[in-house]
């Protein structure tokens, strides 16, 4: 019976050992400090997801692609051209010309005498006169031309007096017809006469028309709201005709100008071109100083690129211990760029030949709504990228 007894009591030890050891560790959980124990029990998994939350976090305040941007620092532009002067300028020529010809009247028969001649542009003729010697002559010679009475005299012999024509007695087919009077009976009346001419002062009219260009560059033809083209004049409103002006070929203008003043015409911006365009002034009859000459372009009000965006409660609590950096990058061509970031109202002067560059702005963010804006300086600005990153 002893012999069981101390057989089953060294069957228990072992369990109580656990048992102790159990209760030991637990008295050691209790009695360490909170930060150990969180770590050996791991508790830890608040820290844990707050480094987690912190991390899901975007670093990335703004990024952009802003590419070219275009300086404009005036609301219009003049295009100076230089003085025109439009003018028909008369030349002697000859109309027409018979090397001799004869007529003859009898009382009872009649020769025909009649002579035709083409003439172009019969407008443009001024002063035509009839020219011709006379070799024989008898009776009074009338001169009829597209039956308008010219001359009806007799003619003595050698070179006559120039007969004047009237410009309305003129077309472009024309009938030039001499008629002896009737003779007496049993006689004849005669004309035989050589170096027949009809010549006249015709308007050259290549001078009626005159060309200038100007130049439009990009910054101002992407920017272009509106143009009006100037120009005063020197002419006589009783002998001006209609004045064309076309810009690019297209009509601008067409009527009688404003003779001895301003001439102000809108200009529809559809008909402007980038790079070079072409303005040409027609005039039909008489001339035209025109002075002054220039287009005025209107501009619009500069818009340049203006980015609006977000910083979040958690961003901005990240402030306290990262820098937020203005990141740009430029092409890689080694030229001056200046500009002016305006970021929320303040503004960063920068002046760099370098193809990257980096500004820390923790400073100049706040919470929630954010502006950025780029204002150029230099002529030819180009920024590849735009960032603002927490780092």
């Amino acid at each position: 019976m002893n012999i069981k007894n101390s057989k089953k009591s060294q069957e228990l030890k072992p369990s109580m050992i656990l048992i102790l050891i159990i209760l030991l560790f637990i008295a050691y959980i209790i009695l360490i400090p909170p930060e150990t124990r969180e770590e050996i029990l791991g508790e830890s998994n608040g820290t844990s997801n707050g480094s987690s939350s912190q991390s899901s976090v975007s670093s990335v305040l703004i990024s952009r692609t802003p590419g070219e941007i275009n300086r404009i620092d005036q609301d219009s532009i003049e295009h100076p051209m230089p003085m025109l002067y439009l003018y028909a300028k008369p030349e002697p020529k000859e109309l027409f010309y018979l090397n001799a010809f004869s007529v003859e009247r009898s009382f009872f028969s009649e020769e025909s005498s009649t002579l035709g001649f083409h003439i172009e542009n019969p407008e443009d003729v001024e002063q035509a006169y009839l020219t011709f010697n006379v070799k024989d002559s008898k009776g009074i010679t009338t001169i009829i031309l597209n039956n308008y009475t010219i001359y009806s005299d007799t003619l003595s012999l050698g070179s006559i007096n120039p007969i004047p024509i009237r410009k309305e007695y003129l077309k472009e087919n024309n009938v030039l017809y001499f008629r002896l009077s009737k003779p007496f009976i049993f006689s004849k009346n005669k004309l035989q006469v050589e170096n027949l001419k009809i010549v006249a002062n015709v308007l050259k009219k290549d001078m009626l028309n005159a060309k200038t260009t100007f130049m439009i560059y990009n910054n101002e033809f992407k920017n272009l709201e509106s143009a009006k083209l100037y120009f005063t004049t020197s002419c006589d409103i009783n002998q001006i005709g209609k004045l064309i002006i076309k810009l690019n070929n297209q009509i601008v203008h067409e009527g009688a100008p404003a003779c001895n003043n301003l001439n102000v015409i809108e200009v529809s911006q559809s008909k402007i071109l980038e790079g070079e365009n072409t303005l040409e002034f027609s005039l039909d009859k008489g001339s035209i100083k025109i002075d002054g000459l220039k287009l005025v372009t209107k501009l619009k009000e500069p818009s340049y690129p203006l980015y609006y965006f977000q910083v979040s409660e958690e961003q901005k609590e990240l402030l306290d211990s990262k820098d937020a950096i203005l990141k740009l990058e430029f092409p890689d061509d080694l030229k001056e760029r200046k500009l002016v970031i305006n970021l929320n109202g303040i503004k960063i002067d920068i002046e760099s030949h370098d193809r990257y560059y980096t500004y820390k702005v923790n400073s100049f963010l706040r919470e929630g709504n954010n502006y950025l804006k780029i204002e150029p300086i230099s002529d030819d600005l180009r920024i590849e990228h735009l960032e603002i990153a927490l780092e």
